[in-house]
């Protein structure tokens, strides 16, 4: 992971820490990315009007959206949890 490079030597091993605390975490992530496929889908709708329905290319799309949405999201959340105390010293 290019945070252990960035954050230097104090950092080491958290991308194996990160990726362990997203693994205990994939029931929160599905969960995440359907909430978040269901309310873009939803605005959608609402957009689309009473006469208009989106088209599958469209779905599919904003299913997509939601998927990187809710991984970029939890590896923040993950990051943001593994990541040791303080911020690190200027290099």
């Amino acid at each position: 992971m290019a945070v252990e490079a960035r954050l230097g030597p104090p950092a080491d091993g958290l991308a194996a820490e990160a990726l362990a605390w997203i693994g205990d975490r994939q029931r929160d992530l599905s969960r995440l990315i359907l909430a978040l496929d269901r309310e873009a889908k939803a605005r959608a709708a609402r957009a689309a009007g009473p006469a208009g329905a989106t088209d599958l290319a469209l779905q599919d799309e904003i299913g997509q959206a939601a998927t990187v949405q809710a991984n970029v999201r939890m590896m923040v959340e993950a990051l943001a949890a593994t990541l040791p105390a303080g911020p690190p010293a200027p290099r």
